[in-house]
């Protein structure tokens, strides 16, 4: 499944800070004494410090043996004071928009000289 949607939406949002692809695994053992290990989709640490953990998957497509692994992520997020979540696809609308948008954070389009005159003309946008 391609991995495209709310983290990468999140970029452009007022107070996000930085997202990782896969940043942990978690291992432990199950009741019946198996190993198992689950590496969550994305972590994405806000400006305000907090942290949010996704995993993302259809949500008619969570079979049992999954939704054990979201649950043993949920519980350590909890214990590590992060929020965790798990998501479904974003809509395609919004997925496409991202992308393109996404085109326009390479350093060529940087134009500091431009972005001056645009706050001149348009003081209450955010910085």
């Amino acid at each position: 499944m391609a991995r495209t949607g709310p983290p990468d939406a999140a970029r452009f949002r007022p107070g996000h800070r930085r997202d990782l692809l896969q940043p942990l695994w978690l291992f432990w053992t199950t009741d019946d004494g198996k190993a198992r290990s689950h590496a969550p989709d994305y972590f994405a640490r806000k400006a305000d410090g907090t942290a949010l953990v996704l995993d993302c998957r259809p949500l008619n497509r969570i079979k049992p043996r999954d939704q054990v692994a979201f649950d043993a992520a949920r519980m350590a997020c909890e214990l590590l004071g992060w929020r965790y979540e798990v998501v479904g696809p974003a809509p395609e609308v919004l997925v496409r928009n991202v992308r393109w948008l996404a085109c326009y954070s390479h350093p060529r389009h940087h134009l500091l000289d431009t972005a001056a005159a645009l706050r001149a003309v348009f003081p209450n946008l955010p910085a």
